[in-house]
């Protein structure tokens, strides 16, 4: 507790206590046994005190008390004495992780105290936490401190954890697999059910990394060690760590080592979870095109090889021949891009089975695939589930049509069509030459709609009328007759 003035705490002051636990059997023997050495009897008595401030079958916050009733209650003179020994003692407990305190000010007069407890730590915590260790150790020595834990470790602390080159599967049953639950009716305000990354996770089904798996795979030597206790320790963040997990499709490896980075905790050791999705969608990323790398050699090898290509869910491509064949009815044209190069049956095989990141090459060749496009269509693999060869179809729409390549005009045409849930090649061919008509007749009727007279480029009324235009007419050369005639005329005309 840091204060600087004595007078700010004084009998006459208010403090409330908080904990959101109780302590078990294993909790106070902990207490007494293994942290009572390191911060001494009187600091562990404080401790139990404003956990009896509340009721043990209950957790919140109690209600005010003044520090006066907590001097009386720990055998504390309300003098200046009494107020240094609570202020070093409120400190051992501090500085261990039993408690924090916090103070409410208005102007420069403090209002109440918040001493909020929490609770020792488990035996595979605590002896996995270098600073408490070595302090147990100097306190006891180490041979007394060593037979300390082995009293409470009833197995070898190095082999905990996963044997090397020995797989682990997680074979529990998942909430929603076990129990139904029904939803409440909309508008019912006390039982409105949350929908925010902390409460997600469940609807997800899945349990999530657990807090003793995430500490017994951290380095105890690690800085993070204590800001990653914390974090395991509350619920609510747990449950949005494993959100973003999740999403990004992290193995419990990759959350430690990402919890382990510089810049994932704040200087007060609060968890910055921003920092950490924004390094999990980079490995998430990273992930994909290693993927995508390894799939590409795999095929390779594999036509190098001879050998049916593989499909990303382990099996072969197709049943017989090794390529999936597309039935000549729902046979796509091909574009002028590859007339030539290919007929009809080779461009459609094509389609069906390669990559959309090796069919957008061809038809971006030879400029390269610009990264937002690219990044554009792994977020619709990835977000949307498309199959590659949906994502083909799609590929060939645009271009020959001569539609927009713009982000925000692919994730449109991805967006309706996973809501559609159109999933194989066949549906995507149908879907969109439905799409190609629609456009077609409403270019034709908005043609046909352009009133007489306007300005074919912009459709609109013409500035001036159209005036038809007189074209004089030709005429013949003039004969010997005609000349003759005329030049009478004149004489008559000059003698008249």
């Amino acid at each position: 507790m840091k204060v600087t003035n004595l007078l700010q705490l004084t009998e006459h002051h208010k403090y409330i206590a908080v904990r959101r636990f109780g302590l078990s059997p294993l909790d106070l023997r902990m207490l007494w046994t293994v942290y009572q050495p390191m911060i001494g009897g009187f600091a562990v008595s404080l401790y139990t005190a404003l956990y009896a401030a509340l009721d043990s079958e209950a957790v919140g916050s109690s209600a005010p008390k003044t520090l006066g009733q907590l001097f009386l209650a720990c055998g504390l003179e309300p003098n200046e004495q009494g107020r240094k020994r609570l202020v070093d003692e409120t400190s051992k407990l501090e500085a261990v992780g039993l408690l924090q305190t916090f103070r409410k000010k208005l102007m420069e007069e403090v209002v109440e105290y918040e001493f909020r407890l929490e609770p020792p730590l488990t035996p595979d915590q605590f002896f996995g936490v270098h600073h408490l260790w070595l302090l147990l150790q100097e306190k006891l020595g180490p041979a007394a401190a060593e037979a300390l834990r082995r009293s409470f470790v009833k197995e070898s602390f190095e082999e905990w954890g996963e044997e090397e080159g020995v797989e682990t599967e997680n074979i529990s049953a998942p909430f929603y697999e076990v129990y139904r639950v029904s939803l409440p009716a909309a508008g019912d305000s006390e039982t409105d059910l949350r929908t925010d990354g902390q409460d997600m996770q469940e609807s997800l089904g899945r349990d999530g990394f657990r807090p003793e798996e995430m500490l017994q795979r951290f380095p105890r030597s690690s800085p993070n060690r204590r800001a990653v206790e914390l974090l395991t320790s509350d619920a609510e963040k747990l449950a949005k760590l494993n959100y973003i997990a999740l999403r990004c499709g992290l193995t419990l490896k990759q959350t430690v080592s990402l919890l382990d980075e510089d810049g994932q905790f704040g200087p007060d050791g609060e968890w910055l979870a921003e920092q950490f999705q924004k390094r999990a969608v980079e490995l998430y990323r990273q992930s994909n095109s290693q993927a995508r790398r390894k799939e590409q050699t795999l095929r390779k090898q594999q036509i190098a090889g001879g050998a049916a290509p593989q499909d990303p869910s382990g099996g072969p491509a197709s049943a017989g021949g090794g390529e999936r064949a597309v039935p000549e009815s729902h046979w796509l044209p091909v574009p002028e891009q590859f007339q030539g190069q290919c007929d009809a049956r080779q461009y459609n095989t094509m389609l069906a089975n390669m990559p959309y990141s090796q069919v957008l090459k061809l038809f971006f060749a030879p400029a390269e695939v610009p990264v937002y496009v690219e990044e554009a269509f792994m977020a619709m693999n990835l977000d949307y589930q498309l199959p590659d060869e949906v994502l083909n179809v799609m590929v060939h729409y645009i271009r020959t049509n001569d539609l927009d390549w713009r982000r925000s005009f692919l994730e449109a045409i991805a967006a309706n069509v996973a809501g559609k849930r159109i999933r194989s090649f066949e549906n995507a061919v149908l879907y969109f030459h439905k799409e190609e008509q629609a456009r077609t007749r409403a270019a034709a009727g908005k043609s046909a709609r352009k009133p007489v007279g306007t300005d074919p480029r912009k459709g609109r009324p013409a500035a001036k009328p159209v005036i038809p235009v007189v074209r004089p007419a030709g005429k013949a050369e003039a004969t010997e007759e005609d000349i003759k005639r005329i030049m009478e005329m004149a004489e008559r005309l000059k003698n008249g």
